[in-house]
């Protein structure tokens, strides 16, 4: 006759414990993933740049050529692109209306930058654009 054996007084059945430590390393992985891709959506890309030019403007002082990127946030993308002619005519225009004597100063290009900022912020409104970034400018005495 077989006889189940008894376990040994010294042997504890640790199926439990086991079960509950898989639990929780299942929850902290879980935890972590959640934590990843939360972390990884706040960082995902919330800035689009929209270029514009080469636009050369030509005056009886001075020419001038010069790109520049409109910077603003991901979901107005596609309003600053949908308006490009209008903030393009309104660059020329505001560009045409130069200063020459403060475009020409060292510290010309940032006079040049203020006045494409509030040009593009006329078009398209201040909470559309963050900033307007000048990526090339060449200016010419005539």
């Amino acid at each position: 006759m077989v006889t189940k054996s008894k376990p040994k007084a010294s042997q504890s059945d640790n199926t439990v414990a086991y079960l509950l430590l898989s639990i929780v390393v299942v929850a902290i992985i879980a935890f972590m993933g959640w934590m990843y891709f939360q972390y990884k959506e706040r960082t995902a890309s919330t800035i689009a740049y929209t270029s514009f030019g080469p636009m050369i403007v030509r005056g009886s002082e001075f020419s001038m050529r010069t790109s520049l990127s409109v910077q603003s946030r991901n979901g107005n993308a596609s309003t600053v692109s949908e308006q490009g002619k209008q903030i393009e005519f309104a660059l020329q225009s505001a560009f045409s209306e130069l200063d020459p004597h403060r475009a020409k100063q060292p510290d010309g290009i940032t006079y040049v930058q203020q006045v494409a900022r509030d040009s593009v912020k006329s078009v398209l409104g201040a909470a559309s654009v963050e900033d307007v970034l000048i990526t090339d400018f060449i200016i010419q005495e005539n």
